[in-house]
């Protein structure tokens, strides 16, 4: 094959190539929402992106939430 030719695959990671921020904080604010927490605002969760999602829903809703993994959930 001519380098012209090769195939290749592009990994974009966190956010180098694409600022994706706006749709992963559009997603957690709309997955606190859809499990019934409409208190948390798009800031906090802007202010969380970049936390892992675990430590993001408990930074949101405290450590104590006993609905983390379905807020995680509904995020995916």
């Amino acid at each position: 094959m001519t380098p012209a030719t090769r195939p290749g695959v592009l990994y974009d990671v966190d956010g180098t190539l694409l600022d994706t921020n706006y749709l992963q904080v559009l997603a957690w604010w709309q997955a606190f929402r859809d499990t019934g927490h409409p208190e948390v605002s798009m800031a906090d969760c802007h202010r969380a992106i970049g936390i892992a999602s675990e430590e993001l829903v408990g930074e949101a809703l405290g450590d104590d939430a006993d609905d983390a993994e379905a807020v995680a959930e509904a995020k995916t």
